[in-house]
């Protein structure tokens, strides 16, 4: 069955709860609450885990990417200015530290050739799967990855932020530093492109 894709008032209303959370969350986090900022640590830490690992290319480097990046939130609490989406301003934050972290240690060019060996893929399968389906999934998953790294690096962080992260197209442009619009037809051509390269494995 295909699923039904929720109204616009709906989609508005959940992304108000979500700032209204959001912006209490970011209240207590600036007035010293420790339970708030354990909780954002405990909603946030994965994801930003793994939004930083294509980057880095080490999941050491990016677990303590994030780390710096969530100390220094907590250190500099009472001056942080979170405006839009709270996970928007997180990413943000994770993407700049891990560009300073590629100029620092001279690894920009393997990025830039898109070295992705190890980027997790969300919501693929469930239960306990039978031999067939195994083998199906390692080799639609492998291609999807080899799919990835050979897309434009705008393609691909507008295809792992909007498809893997679960981000708005709103969201995902802050973070790429570009207009919706941008990110609508950057989305358009990764889809069209992975079509192309999943085809022959259908």
């Amino acid at each position: 069955m295909q699923a039904v894709a929720p109204e616009p008032s709906a989609r508005r209303a959940t992304s108000l709860s979500v700032a209204t959370a959001d912006a209490a969350l970011v209240e207590r986090i600036r007035a010293g609450d420790t339970a708030a900022f354990e909780q954002l640590f405990e909603a946030y830490y994965g994801l930003l885990c793994n939004f930083a690992l294509p980057y880095v290319e080490s999941p050491d480097a990016a677990e303590d990417l994030v780390q710096e990046v969530l100390l220094w939130l907590w250190e500099e609490r009472a001056r942080i200015d979170v405006r839009g989406a709270l996970r928007s301003y997180l990413y943000v934050a994770v993407r700049n530290r891990a560009l300073n972290y590629l100029r620092s240690h001279r690894a920009a060019r393997r990025w830039a050739a898109g070295a992705e060996h190890d980027l997790p893929l969300a919501g693929v399968g469930q239960g306990p799967p039978s031999a067939e389906r195994v083998l199906r999934r390692s080799e639609v998953t492998g291609a999807l990855q080899v799919a990835l790294a050979q897309l434009p690096e705008r393609r691909r962080m507008a295809f792992v932020l909007a498809w893997q992260h679960g981000l708005t197209n709103a969201e995902t442009a802050t973070i790429m530093g570009i207009s919706v619009k941008g990110v609508e037809a950057a989305l358009a051509k990764a889809l069209d492109s992975l079509r192309e390269a999943l085809t022959p494995i259908r």
